[in-house]
């Protein structure tokens, strides 16, 4: 029988320490299954096979699978693409997907990626919800009253001082790292190496700071 779960899904936030998307899916009433995806539609565009970022990447997401193994745990990690990632995992066998976690991310590609998902999912009734994490306020949060932006830094200095009493959750951290014990093991192996997804391994080692 497939194992309900919710899924807290990766991207730029490679850490379990003050993770608001991630706190929210722990403090679910389901187990949390953790996904990360090595994005083939942004990585085959890379022509140097030596890339640093894509390097690094691979290191932090390694130590954030080393958290998530030390808590009794483990995450899930793919290399393909997310929209090809999530139709598995939704005629998968070993999960069932209640509801996928992820922070926002607000690249235009990511924009899209996110709408895309959002309606692969939804049409298997599956919610998708994401969270402010890596800013204390989105672009349109502190604007004038007509919703034109600021150009003079006192006003909306102003405006943000006061936008902060009212929501004073946005700038608590959440403490995510507490929670792990309610992360799942992925039963997956070991993170994909360097060279399984066409790049070559540093040629100086790389350090992650400690997630």
């Amino acid at each position: 029988m497939a194992k309900q779960v919710n899924v807290f899904w990766f991207r730029r936030d490679l850490r379990v320490v003050d993770n608001r998307g991630l706190d929210e899916a722990l403090s679910s009433d389901l187990p949390v299954l953790g996904l990360f995806v090595f994005d083939k539609s942004i990585l085959d565009r890379l022509e140097d096979k030596d890339d640093a970022r894509v390097s690094f990447l691979h290191q932090s997401v390694t130590e954030l699978d080393k958290t998530f193994r030390e808590n009794g745990s483990s995450l899930l990690v793919e290399h393909s693409t997310p929209s090809q990632v999530f139709e598995l995992l939704l005629n998968s066998g070993e999960f069932k997907i209640n509801k996928v976690f992820t922070n926002r991310d607000y690249e235009p590609y990511a924009i899209e990626r996110d709408v895309e998902i959002a309606k692969l999912l939804g049409e298997s009734g599956v919610e998708f919800e994401s969270f402010k994490d890596h800013v204390i306020f989105h672009e349109n949060e502190v604007v004038k009253d007509d919703g034109a932006p600021y150009v003079v830094f006192t006003p909306y200095k102003r405006k943000w001082l006061a936008a902060a009493k009212e929501k004073p959750k946005e700038l608590k951290a959440a403490p995510s790292e507490k929670k792990l014990k309610n992360a799942v093991d992925s039963e997956g192996g070991a993170v994909h190496s360097l060279g399984q997804m066409g790049f070559k391994p540093p040629s100086i080692e790389l350090q992650p700071k400690k997630i």
